[in-house]
């Protein structure tokens, strides 16, 4: 080699030396901080990209030791997702980066198990018979709605000589459900059918609602209807119900009243077809009616009689008596007061009367001592509760603390809990009676304020015969209290107070019925007092220092002062909020 070409290969050694890319002398690295999450058939690998590499391969299997599949993901990556896997598998995992044609080792091996499938299909709908024809001596086809799941794998159809018991099921494609035939039944024989549906991953959904089938010659009468009840649901009107009506009998075909004066023995009888209840009009009044009903087939097939039901067509009432209750108030006689006048003569009559009702009431009563038929025992019980309640408040220490005074007024609404002084009147509302209430408080010196409130309270339910039998016969009952209250303040802790009080109530209450004919609605104010005991409780944060709670029991009498043969009144468990001003 002479000298010249010595110096060309010095140069080109130096130029490559000095411009030569560095990257493509430098070894591919391997990927760092590899993760893996799964679901039920993809792996998502995630790891830390290296700025100089070309790209990166993903390796995976399912050993460890053989990781038989390589994926290629572009350099600008640093996560991929491995798709189409097995549920419920476990999947070894390794990366490495590649450069200049070169490849890094493999990251450490990392394993993860797919997820398992355990949500179930949903449960098949409409499975009935494609047509009555299609019920034969041996076979039957079937049809039900198709599923919209889309990793459904099949149904299931299940059959049986007994409801809810049945044997091995039989698959049915997932394309079925607009044909399957059930073959091998036996002549004369009643099955019951049901299917479910199966995914992929082999859960399998609850059974749909069994249908009931009689494969020729049917000689099988329809089940005994049952649930049958009657009640009068007007004037002169009596309607009866059926519950259970054969509904999965696919040849069911209707029902037949048999009714009569007479028990056991129907004179009449109506087809009702597959109705479930039938109205009877202008019945006779004063008679005891008797019911019963039967089933029958396509195939003319007819159930025995249900059990008997009998209605008396009687009069009806509400809650109100209308010969015993009458509205007024105790400062004026009924009729004669005018709510104008009523908080001028609440504010100044309410210190006599408040004590005199409360001494009257509370200590020399004789309805406390020895409860009259109207008074219930529940009533004395209450009022031992809230004068123990009493003596509790006034008879806690005093904590006077500076900064926590009470506000001049106070404004808020409440809701509580109505135990109806009657008890009877759950007879025709139910037991779950939730008034709500506005009120405002204003005091008058560090222990005493005054305060009015109004409130509001709908009830609908039924009228009961005058014998006390339950009817079909709507009611609406609506409650609108007012009332006034003289209220003691006691404190007992620093942001706690208890009060007491009493004062005159008004209330206006409507009971009226749901249909033309009956008794006449009923609209009136009545008056009456009432007492309470509750808490005060003032929040203690600076940000919400004008606003709290109160919780209290309210006791009402709205009788008129015994005047009245029902109180509209009760026992209320109330919790309010209220802000300060």
């Amino acid at each position: 080699m002479g000298d010249g070409m010595k110096k060309q290969i010095i140069a080109l050694l130096i130029i490559m030396a000095a411009g030569f890319p560095g990257h493509l002398l430098r070894a591919a690295e391997i990927p760092q901080n590899v993760t893996l999450s799964a679901t039920v058939s993809t792996i998502t690998v995630t790891w830390t990209r290296e700025t100089l590499a070309e790209g990166y391969y993903v390796y995976w299997g399912t050993t460890s030791g053989n990781l038989s599949n390589r994926d290629q993901v572009d350099s600008s990556a640093n996560t991929y997702t491995i798709s189409g896997l097995l549920q419920g598998t476990v999947y070894y995992v390794a990366v490495s980066s590649f450069s200049a044609g070169t490849e890094s080792q493999k990251s450490s091996v990392k394993s993860i198990t797919t997820t398992q499938d355990k949500l179930a299909p949903e449960v098949p709908s409409g499975l009935d018979v494609t047509a009555l024809s299609a019920v034969t001596g041996t076979s039957v086809t079937l049809r039900w709605n198709a599923n919209s799941g889309s990793d459904l794998s099949h149904y299931n159809v299940y059959q049986g000589t007994a409801s809810g018991i049945y044997g091995a099921a039989v698959q049915a494609d997932k394309n079925a459900p607009a044909s399957f035939t059930v073959t091998g039944l036996s002549p004369s024989g009643r099955y019951y059918f049901a299917v479910s549906a199966v995914d992929e991953s082999d859960n399998e959904s609850d059974v749909s609602d069994e249908i009931i089938i009689d494969t020729l010659p049917d000689t099988r009468p329809p089940n005994v209807p049952s649930g049958v009840s009657g009640r009068m649901s007007g004037i002169r009107e009596i309607t009866v119900r059926i519950d259970n009506g054969n509904s999965g009998m696919v040849d069911f075909a209707g029902h037949i009243i048999h009714y009569g004066t007479e028990t056991g023995r129907y004179a009449a009888s109506l087809d009702i077809g597959k109705n479930m209840s039938h109205v009877f009009s202008d019945v006779p009044e004063g008679v005891t009616w008797y019911f019963a009903v039967t089933a029958y087939d396509a195939g003319g097939n007819e159930s025995q009689g249900s059990a008997e039901v009998s209605v008396d067509v009687e009069d009806t009432r509400s809650f109100l008596d209308t010969d015993t209750f009458e509205g007024g108030c105790f400062i004026a006689s009924a009729g004669s007061w005018r709510p104008a006048y009523g908080w001028i003569l609440a504010g100044v009559w309410v210190f006599f009367i408040a004590g005199c009702v409360l001494g009257h009431r509370l200590l020399f009563a004789r309805r406390i001592v020895d409860p009259a038929p109207g008074m219930h025992g529940r009533r004395r019980r209450t009022l031992i509760v809230m004068m123990a309640m009493i003596l509790f408040v006034w008879t806690a220490p005093s904590d006077a603390r500076a900064g926590d005074k009470a506000p001049g007024n106070i404004a808020g609404v409440s809701a509580g809990w109505l135990i109806p002084a009657e008890s009877e009147f759950e007879d025709y509302y139910g037991d779950d009676t939730y008034p709500v209430f506005a009120f405002f408080e204003r005091r008058f010196g560090k222990f005493v304020s005054m305060g009015i409130e109004s409130g509001f309270m709908k009830k609908t339910g039924k009228r009961l015969t005058v014998s006390g039998d339950p009817t079909d016969i709507g009611t609406r009952f609506t409650l609108v209290p007012v009332t006034a209250s003289l209220k003691l303040h006691m404190k007992l802790f620093p942001y706690v107070s208890g009060f007491v009080g009493a004062g005159p109530d008004y209330w206006y209450c409507r009971e009226r019925t749901r249909i033309k004919g009956s008794d006449p609605e009923i609209e009136e104010w009545v008056g009456g007092w009432h007492g309470r005991a509750g808490l005060t409780l003032y929040n203690m944060d600076p940000r919400y220092e004008n606003t709290g709670a109160v919780i209290e029991a309210v006791y009402s009498e709205i009788d008129r002062f015994g005047d009245n043969g029902q109180d509209i009144g009760g026992v209320t468990i109330r919790l309010g909020l209220f802000y300060g001003f």
